[in-house]
């Protein structure tokens, strides 16, 4: 069934987001340009290079990113705003390829340089906007300044007693008719790092707060939830030879390697992942 764009969506990412051909043409464009990012983040000069050499294949941002770009509404002419973007391919892939007016904000200000160099590598003509801020804190910009504010993977990774204030200070900076776009990694044991899955109810309660009703809302966990423990997760790719510019051996979103083996990798920990579309409908 076709869900309205002024739906708010919050539910579990399931093994069903990673198949049909949308899902494998939007990866294989994020691969391909994460392939060209990756030859050339050696690049950058820094002390050392925080971040996921490689996103995509971490954990759940393999669905995460899919998820964002089939999400992103194109018809308001505000910027988006990557909050706790980090430095990775991600924003450039959406300014670059898709043309998006795209701005990001972290609380290292190392990452300001690092993203201007990381955008002159990548041949930008303009570098992408970078604002040092703390999330935890009023954040630097008027109300309604953006027209979707992405949040991928952070709100977790914030104390709790400031998550909900956080969520009301991205809140604000959507514009009428954007939309506020989050994920959150969710530990299903206390073994990793993630809200707890005790914490969703209350999170998604306290989400209601802010944004309004929720119309969709997580309830139990589907069968096929993904995890990085079910069978068609999929695992890193595989280089054969020349290091970090060496072609991938890969068949879609699923390596070779876990096709043989059908089983996950002992790295992996139990943790699933949340996915939030909050359309600011006035």
């Amino acid at each position: 069934m076709e869900i309205p764009a002024t739906t708010p969506i919050v539910r579990w990412a399931t093994l069903q987001d990673m198949r049909g051909r949308q899902f494998r043409k939007i990866f294989a464009d994020l691969e391909n340009y994460q392939s060209r990012f990756f030859s050339v983040q050696d690049k950058i000069e820094a002390e050392h290079y925080i971040g996921p050499l490689q996103p995509l294949h971490e954990l759940s941002r393999r669905v995460e990113y899919p998820f964002v770009v089939r999400s992103l509404q194109r018809k308001i002419g505000l910027p988006i705003l990557d909050a706790g973007s980090g430095v990775t391919f991600f924003p450039l892939y959406l300014r670059q390829v898709l043309g998006m007016s795209i701005e990001c904000l972290d609380k290292e200000p190392a990452f300001a340089d690092r993203m201007k160099q990381a955008c002159e590598l990548m041949g930008l003509e303009q570098s992408i906007p970078f604002h040092v801020a703390d999330l935890t804190k009023r954040l630097p910009f008027e109300d309604h300044a953006f027209s979707t504010v992405l949040c991928i993977s952070v709100l977790e990774h914030l104390p709790t007693s400031s998550r909900l204030a956080t969520v009301n200070e991205l809140w604000r900076l959507v514009a009428p008719s954007g939309q506020l776009v989050m994920t959150l990694d969710v530990s299903l044991t206390g073994e990793a790092e993630g809200l707890l899955l005790s914490e969703v109810g209350m999170f998604v309660t306290n989400l209601a707060e802010v944004v309004g009703s929720l119309l969709l809302q997580p309830g139990s966990l589907p069968r096929d939830l993904l995890t990085p423990y079910r069978p068609g997760y999929g695992l890193a790719p595989v280089r054969l030879w020349g290091g970090g510019n060496g072609p991938l051996i890969r068949f879609g979103p699923r390596s070779w390697l876990l096709r043989l083996r059908e089983r996950p990798s002992p790295l992996f920990k139990p943790l699933a992942c949340l996915l939030c579309v909050i359309p600011k409908v006035s």
